[in-house]
């Protein structure tokens, strides 16, 4: 059972004052509760497995939101300043280590510890699965909720609590006995994905989430912060797509899953917003270093924040919607709350369409791509999962396809930008190309 239900006045009352157990006994025929402390030795095995990591205040309420930009790279721009790279704009989840998370908070956005009551009652079996479920989807800011590194908004989460709680349901079993690869996750059958192997990618993901392998355990929740592949994802300079990208350190087969792209998930209506007029709602400092940006120039703060919004945009397409069967339909800013996914180039090397020699179409182009974002079902989200296409080198960049549309959506921005002499690279990535390298 979830503290949710319990203040945490009345926990603190019996003495507890970080991570413990506690007994829950109803007593017949008045229905009254009992709660009491309870040893360690009375908890299952399995539940002292899952909840091994948690911290008694593990995220503290923070204001978030699709028009309030939050810079939580350790004091550094989210224009990413004098980072190296797209990370410092879109890595806050990284301050996110561990893989235990809290039980899903109330819309309130608290995180109250969630300790699994060892219950003297029948619905003690129903109890543990459903905190199980919750676990899969844990409070963010706000009444947001975030797993995987994916930050839904306030307006989203019911229904991802909900998608994932009618996943369970209809799973027929205890989640302990179901198989992370064949019934807890599941690879889209279109597109890109039909060229990867279905095995394969869900075996890597679920070993990624900490579901497979020697060390996994098929029920522990899934990880609220970031998922990449930890130690062979590194930045790197490329200066023709702006000044930063990232390559892999060591080789890299056809299906290894390289992470999933964090973001925040927003309706599409409220990134249009968001787009247009977010930084209305930057922080002071945010603000001024997008100033900052624009100092010395034709251009201004809104010229700057345009692009840089329009820069770190995912749209989603309807099969990577990570909430199927919904008439909203959603999209994934890594601005802010990105990870080393942001970093990801395209192959093209003149996708700007308002030039006659561009290459926003050319398929040649497209096809150079090494690496794609393919939706996996992971218990009842749909989740945007980086994939290698094919064999890659250690040293060798990563390459996805944007797609041309997404670079004709972002072409008026990065146009006027261009015109009024705003340095792209400094704004995306914090960094400043030598004259000789700025495209002219």
């Amino acid at each position: 059972m979830a503290l949710d239900t319990v203040t945490r006045v009345s926990v603190q009352g019996l003495g507890l004052q970080g991570p413990g157990w506690l007994r829950l006994s109803v007593l017949q025929p008045g229905c009254e509760a009992l709660l009491e402390l309870a040893s360690e030795d009375e908890v299952p095995a399995g539940r002292l497995l899952l909840r091994q990591r948690r911290h008694w205040d593990q995220a503290q309420p923070r204001r978030r939101g699709a028009g309030h930009l939050e810079d939580k790279s350790g004091g550094k721009a989210a224009a990413g300043e004098e980072s190296g790279g797209k990370e410092a704009a879109s890595s806050s989840d990284m301050e996110t280590g561990d893989r235990g998370t809290a039980d899903v908070a109330s819309d309130s956005g608290s995180d109250d510890e969630g300790g699994a009551a060892a219950s003297d009652t029948d619905n003690d079996s129903e109890a543990d699965s459903d905190d199980e479920a919750a676990g899969a989807a844990t409070g963010g800011g706000m009444g947001e909720v975030r797993v995987c590194g994916l930050t839904f908004d306030a307006a989203l989460a019911p229904a991802a609590r909900s998608a994932q709680a009618a996943w369970l349901a209809g799973l027929g079993r205890e989640l302990r006995y179901a198989d992370p690869t064949r019934d807890q996750l599941a690879l889209g059958l279109s597109g890109t994905a039909k060229q990867l192997s279905r095995a394969v990618v869900c075996n890597k993901l679920a070993r990624l989430l900490g579901l497979e392998g020697d060390d996994g355990c098929p029920d522990a929740p899934l990880p609220e912060g970031p998922v990449v592949l930890e130690g062979v994802l590194r930045p790197c300079g490329d200066p023709s797509r702006g000044g930063a990208g990232l390559q892999v350190a060591e080789p890299i087969r056809r299906n290894e899953v390289l992470g999933v792209v964090g973001g925040y998930v927003m309706p599409a209506d409220a990134a249009r917003d968001f787009l247009s007029t977010g930084h209305k709602e930057c922080r002071p400092e945010i603000a001024a270093r997008l100033t900052a940006v624009a100092e010395g120039t034709r251009a201004d703060a809104v010229t700057a924040w345009r692009l840089l919004a329009g820069a770190f945009r995912m749209p989603l397409p309807a099969d990577m919607q990570p909430l199927q069967g919904l008439p909203v339909t959603a999209e994934l800013s890594m601005l802010g709350y990105g990870n080393l996914a942001a970093l990801v180039n395209d192959p093209r090397v003149n996708p700007r369409d308002w030039r006659a020699e561009n290459d926003v179409d050319s398929q040649e182009a497209a096809a150079k791509a090494n690496c794609a974002v393919v939706p996996v079902c992971v218990r009842g989200l749909v989740l945007p999962v980086l994939v290698a296409l094919r064999d890659i080198a250690p040293g060798e960049q990563l390459m996805r396809n944007y797609g041309a549309d997404w670079w004709h959506d972002l072409a008026d921005a990065w146009e006027v930008a261009e015109h009024d002499g705003l340095d792209v690279a400094r704004l995306l990535h914090g960094t400043q190309l030598p004259p000789a390298e700025r495209v002219p």
